[in-house]
């Protein structure tokens, strides 16, 4: 009988989400898969039927933070399983994932694997104690870069029960690039961390020198914190008639779709772990720009394969802006440096180094 995998994951338009969604995908379609998975949701949202028409599928319903009654559902939900692993990606079920797990007795109990895809810088005391302790529960925490991965030693995670999965991407056909002229595009949710804000201050100098240039900023808005966000945004951008004639904020795209469109894509975040757009974004031949943040610049060489800049500063990153704005041709050079950089980094890759790491885990039980 096939040890089954619980993949404990959000339902939203996440880079974790949407990578879990790929590997998936990437497992079903193989032959020869050693294991059998299920995903348990810690709630409602738009990628909810696509796991569900993937694997068997629960959906919980957390609210408050602290909710007693999600914990409770999610340990019925691990009981009923009787996972071999418990796999958790993203910053909630990454919280609650091991400990729950680890509340579980007897041959019940199983190995816990803890994805970790992004930083800390932004968490208040409380959260950084509770991600440690979420650490000395897992018995394996596994970033997706180098970066992430001695950040969660930092934080304290125990060295030797860490390891690094390089996010996997699904590379198109070469395609032909016909973006639109001076579209600059971002992608990702509405979040203090991802830089709205810089751009909005760089773009009247970026729209002076390049009067046909357009920012599009599409992602969605979800917590109440996003939304006021985002409501903030609009009201600079309707109050200042330069940013009001050249920017848009839209909902959710297509990336693939979206992508094609982008003479350039920018990521000024000053928090990430080593985000899915870029991949995607090199994979169809788009340069980027991106603030050196996480895992960034493992992917990002500057000078190479994109532009890099460090975090803040809005001065370097709208020069940077600048420069693959004028000069189309380098910028497609460093984008194809990109994508090759990518090719080496694709699902079943991906797929094949978490399968090895479950593998280890279930060796003594083996």
């Amino acid at each position: 009988m096939k040890p089954t995998i619980v993949h404990l994951s959000g339902a939203d338009h996440g880079g974790a989400e949407r990578q879990l969604l790929a590997l998936l995908k990437t497992a079903l379609s193989g032959a020869g898969n050693d294991y059998r998975h299920e995903v348990v949701l810690v709630r409602e949202g738009p990628l909810a039927a696509d796991f569900a028409a993937l694997v068997p599928t629960t959906v919980l319903a957390k609210g408050r933070p602290l909710d007693f009654r999600f914990l409770r559902e999610l340990r019925s939900a691990l009981q009923r399983a009787q996972p071999a692993i418990v796999h958790s990606w993203a910053p909630t079920p990454n919280l609650w994932g091991p400990i729950v797990a680890k509340s579980l007795t007897g041959r019940s109990r199983p190995k816990t694997v803890l994805a970790e895809v992004g930083l800390d810088e932004w968490k208040g005391r409380l959260l950084k104690l509770a991600d440690r302790l979420s650490y000395r529960c897992a018995d394996l925490v596994v970033g997706c870069a180098q970066a992430v991965t001695r950040a969660a030693i930092r934080r304290g995670a125990a060295a030797a029960r860490t390891d690094t999965v390089y996010l996997g991407v699904q590379l198109p056909p070469w395609p032909e690039r016909a973006p639109i002229r001076g579209r600059v595009q971002l992608l990702g949710r509405v979040d203090f961390r991802k830089g709205h804000r810089l751009l909005l201050e760089i773009w009247p100098e970026v729209k002076a020198a390049f009067p046909a240039a357009e920012l599009v900023l599409a992602g969605p808005a979800a917590s109440a914190e996003e939304l006021e966000l985002r409501a903030d945004l609009l009201d600079q951008i309707g109050r200042n008639p330069v940013l009001a004639d050249s920017v848009r904020m839209i909902d959710r795209v297509d990336p693939a779709e979206y992508l094609a469109q982008a003479e350039v894509l920018v990521v000024p975040s000053t928090s990430e772990g080593l985000p899915n757009v870029i991949l995607e974004a090199f994979s169809h031949r788009v340069p980027v720009i991106a603030t050196d943040v996480g895992g960034i610049g493992e992917l990002v060489r500057d000078g190479h394969s994109g532009w890099l800049v460090p975090a803040g500063d809005r001065d370097a990153f709208r020069d940077a802006l600048l420069a693959a704005l004028a000069d189309r041709r380098l910028a497609q050079d460093r984008a194809d440096a990109g994508r090759a950089r990518v090719a080496e980094m694709d699902l079943a890759a991906s797929l094949a180094h978490w399968e090895e790491i479950y593998a280890r885990l279930l060796e003594p039980a083996r």
